[in-house]
């Protein structure tokens, strides 16, 4: 068997939204059958700013899982995989008080100043240290600025010391982390993987991040107006939605009476409808009895499932509906009859 880390490929990352695995579709193969002794250490290469953080993520307890449970008094944590206890990780070049552990146990972090080392056992196969790897993901905090004005006194994110303020503050640091600041492009981030399997063997191999555009409205066109008689299928030009990240887009169009529906769509009982972006070219205004003047609006919301965030885009119709003179119903009998001199009902009705 030959034994080898092979990470290919860049990830992508959006800015502002959750975690994103650095290296998903890594592979290691080695010739031991366990890593017992050795550990794998990952760490920023190269360009890093204040706000870079790498996650161990916590995807759960079962089988083909990468899991953490806490271990120790110093923010370690133990690292399993389907619910067995394959290493314990730590953060490198830090002061144990600084190292990140979230509460709920969701992400082991380490920052662009340190990196991650987790030391393993005898349970750490193979297999399960290349789940780790696949694991590893990269996150970008955005800063939190907390300024006491004064002589050398800190600035500080989080826990992370930015640099000192005097008369005027200098920020040490990437300019895209401070609120406010009009950064249009990101640098890729490097990081480093190295394992060492205990047996004498060294692995090494790189991952790329590369920044793409964060999660933005869908763009799409509606008609201003749409106009139609009562009882008829009135035209909406809507165009489908555009979204740059491919993300998934969905379509809702409230503001319908209840008398009243569209050619296509779903009806959610609040004068709203829900449609895909395939059922927007032809969509028609099916007008009731309602004739009048009214405004239905049309939103695309672009939805990210990892992050569970979305943003969204809003435009209005406005839809008059003419009324039309409904042709009587005259209803006449063929015959009637009576006695003379009496009066004889004729019978006729107007509906």
């Amino acid at each position: 068997m030959s034994a080898q880390l092979v990470i290919t490929g860049a990830s992508n990352y959006a800015q502002g939204e959750a975690a994103a695995a650095i290296a998903p579709g890594a592979t290691f193969t080695d010739a031991v059958s366990n890593l017992g002794g050795g550990s794998l250490t990952v760490s920023f290469s190269g360009t890093s700013f204040f706000g870079d953080e790498l996650h161990i993520i916590n995807q759960g307890s079962a089988a083909g899982q990468i899991g953490l449970e806490p271990a120790g008094i110093f923010g370690e944590s133990d690292v399993t995989y389907g619910g067995q206890v394959i290493g314990t990780a730590i953060v490198e070049n830090v002061f144990r008080d600084e190292v990140v552990l979230s509460k709920d146990l969701s992400a082991f972090t380490g920052t662009s100043q340190s990196g991650i080392s987790v030391s393993f056992n005898s349970s750490a196969t193979p297999q399960a240290v290349q789940a780790l790897v696949q694991d590893i993901a990269y996150f970008e905090r955005q800063a939190s600025i907390e300024l006491d004005v004064g002589t050398n006194e800190s600035v500080k994110t989080g826990t992370t010391l930015l640099g000192k303020a005097s008369s005027q503050v200098e920020f040490v640091g990437h300019p895209q982390n401070i609120p406010g600041t009009n950064q249009t492009s990101e640098p890729d981030r490097t990081v480093q993987f190295t394992i060492n399997d205990g047996h004498g063997s060294t692995f090494s191999s790189t991952g790329t991040v590369t920044f793409v555009a964060g999660l933005q409205p869908p763009t799409f066109v509606a008609g201003a107006t749409a106009v139609g008689d009562e009882q008829s299928a009135i035209p909406l030009s809507i165009t489908a939605p555009s979204d740059n990240n491919d993300d998934p887009v969905s379509i809702t169009i409230s503001g319908v009476p209840s008398d009243a529906a569209l050619s296509a769509g779903t009806r959610n009982g609040d004068g709203s409808w829900t449609l895909t972006a395939a059922q927007l070219p032809g969509l028609t205004f099916l007008a009731g009895e309602t004739s009048a003047s009214l405004t239905v609006t049309a939103t695309a919301a672009a939805n990210n499932p990892t992050s569970n965030s979305s943003v969204t885009s809003t435009q209005s119709i406005a839809v008059t509906v003419d009324p039309q003179a409904e042709v009587p119903n005259l209803s006449v009998p063929g015959s009637v009859s009576g006695v003379q001199g009496a009066p004889i009902g004729l019978g006729i009705s107007v509906s």
